[in-house]
């Protein structure tokens, strides 16, 4: 009988810790709260610790130290929670639906409101935007507001809408902040598979947010590139496209495997309008066309 108390005082301590971890309350005291970043680079910077501590974790849940691996994860843990706090990607989420929602009913005057909570919370998470398109949209949809236009407001706030999707943001960041509780877990369990199967899904999740951002910028760049050549401005024309070049190569990196076929087609036909651009042919705007129609049809596919 007292071993079975035994047994059974131990899984209901095992039961506790689990919970306990899952909060993320195990010898964590209460953390001061994140300040709005007020830029991308003060998101980024968190993004950096992020990396950091899943890189220790990616390498530490090969060993076997599962005490090891829990204490970065809660570390990352709190560095993703940081992230999502600073990012404001609910805040941004909720100012749009409001905003929308007003516009629907009528309430231009709310509408408004929400769109310059909206408009103040955006330039910060530029990293992940499709700028020109934010900015021109968000104008518009405050603009209609102002002179009681709803309809013309739906259509620039659902255009500013697709031009962030930071309720897509915000899943991602999600996503890797339930795979770190999982992952905490299977340490309590010594499991170390399973702990690096959760650790591996919090990889695919930042993955997921890093290639939103890619995408993104690469359809910025392939915008403002296609205007610049049309104007004539080579030099500028050529900045954008190398920089479009090279978020199209991240996002061929780490994007899904399924799309990868139209990604490796995007790239390879901007890379051809890249390296002569300066003696720039008939064709190219038409490449930089296509693939600007690629990655808008891959940015809506992401779910």
């Amino acid at each position: 009988m007292r071993g079975c108390e035994n047994w059974a005082t131990e899984a209901t301590a095992t039961v506790a810790l689990v919970v306990l971890l899952a909060l993320g309350t195990v010898g964590a005291p209460a953390a001061a709260a994140v300040a709005p970043a007020e830029s991308p680079a003060d998101l980024q910077r968190i993004l950096d610790k992020v990396e950091k501590e899943l890189g220790k974790a990616e390498s530490t849940v090969r060993g076997k130290d599962p005490g090891r691996v829990s204490l970065l994860l809660q570390r990352l843990g709190e560095e993703l929670a940081d992230f999502e706090e600073a990012s404001r990607f609910e805040a941004m989420t909720s100012a749009i639906q409001t905003a929308r929602t007003a516009a629907r009913s009528g309430d231009l005057r709310e509408a408004e409101v929400a769109l310059l909570k909206a408009r103040r919370i955006y330039p910060a998470l530029s990293d992940y935007s499709v700028v020109r398109l934010a900015e021109e949209s968000s104008r518009a949809a405050l603009r209609a507001a102002q002179e009681g236009d709803a309809v013309l407001c739906l259509q620039s706030i659902d255009r500013f809408d697709g031009s962030i999707r930071t309720p897509l943001l915000l899943k991602r960041v999600r996503e890797a902040r339930e795979a770190v509780v999982r992952a905490r877990t299977m340490m309590v369990r010594r499991d170390m598979e399973g702990g690096a199967k959760a650790v591996a899904a919090i990889r695919g999740a930042l993955d997921g947010l890093k290639y939103a951002g890619a995408l993104s910028r690469a359809l910025f760049g392939l915008q403002v590139g296609s205007e610049f050549l049309t104007q004539g401005a080579l030099s500028a024309a050529k900045d954008q496209v190398q920089r479009a070049l090279r978020e199209l190569r991240t996002a061929v990196e780490i994007g899904p495997k399924a799309q990868g076929p139209a990604l490796g087609d995007a790239e390879t036909k901007v890379e051809e309008v890249w390296r002569h651009i300066s003696r720039p042919r008939s064709g190219d705007a038409a490449k930089l066309l296509e693939a600007e129609r690629t990655i808008e049809s891959l940015r809506e596919q992401q779910s």
